[in-house]
């Protein structure tokens, strides 16, 4: 064996390998080997993306938030506000309602005062109308001498007669005239 045709024979060998390999079995691995890196694109783009996403969707989320936060506090602004409204309202009412029943505890003090003085100005009225009469039917002053004496009505045989003019009461008896306090100014 020649040792020259042994080399050309597996050189040629070789270079048949090559090119089978180049036409048949090279096409199938780049194949497998673009798609591979395809997919390894697309993963790294998706996960790119998915970063980007992420990121967009957190600034939202604090756009949201931030928002939410700002009407979470012009609701409880605008509900403090009622609230303290309400109290005013509410405590000017309250003012107003019981300035109304002073009021009208003092008018109706009032009025029972006027009716308190009333009747007893008439009581008093009665009282010294029940006493003069009384005073007058058991006590008798005689005017010309001046002496008392105690007598029935129905035992005096005239009774004085009174007339008023100016306040006073002038009692005439038996031809004498003395002035006396009018009785209603006694009672007062």
């Amino acid at each position: 064996m020649n040792f020259n045709l042994t080399l050309i024979m597996q050189a040629v060998s070789f270079t048949v390998f090559i090119w089978v390999c180049y036409r048949f079995i090279w096409p199938h691995l780049m194949g497998a080997i673009e798609t591979r890196q395809k997919q390894i694109a697309d993963g790294l783009a998706a996960g790119e993306a998915g970063r980007q996403e992420l990121a967009n969707a957190e600034k939202r989320m604090a756009a949201m938030l931030t928002e939410a936060k700002s009407k979470s506090a012009e609701i409880v602004a605008t509900g403090e506000r009622f609230r303290s409204e309400t109290i005013e309202q509410a405590k000017l009412e309250a003012k107003a309602e019981g300035e109304r029943i002073v009021a009208a505890a003092k008018a109706e003090i009032q009025q029972e005062i006027a009716r308190a003085k009333e009747q007893l100005r008439d009581a008093v009225a009665d009282l010294a109308v029940a006493g003069a009469s009384r005073l007058k039917a058991v006590t008798r002053i005689h005017p010309p001498c001046g002496k008392t004496r105690r007598t029935l009505p129905s035992a005096c045989p005239q009774p004085p007669v009174a007339t008023s003019n100016t306040g006073t009461v002038k009692v005439r008896w038996k031809g004498c005239t003395r002035a006396l306090p009018q009785l209603s100014t006694m009672a007062r």
